[in-house]
């Protein structure tokens, strides 16, 4: 629950970005639509991306973690990738 929430708050972070960019500076700037958002492509993309990557690697050491919440996250991350059970036995 709590990675949805951070998902979801990224994903408005950069609408708020991208929709700043585009619609307050270039189209009051004069540009047309298509070239405002295509501006706003260009110039915000690269950044949301690596943004996203930094806080996803953030979170890594959780999903990584030799616990039972490390366990719970690497399930559910790994989950279409095989059997991940033998990560929640505690006797190993």
């Amino acid at each position: 629950m709590g990675s949805l929430i951070i998902a979801l708050g990224l994903l408005v972070d950069d609408a708020i970005i991208a929709g700043e960019e585009m619609m307050v500076r270039k189209l009051e700037e004069g540009y047309s639509m298509m070239k405002a958002a295509t501006f706003t492509w260009d110039a915000t993309a690269m950044p949301m991306l690596t943004g996203t990557l930094i806080t996803a690697v953030g979170f890594l050491p959780i999903g990584l973690a030799n616990s039972t919440v490390g366990g719970v996250h690497v399930c559910h991350l790994w989950r279409y990738h095989g059997g991940t059970d033998h990560l929640l036995d505690a006797s190993r």
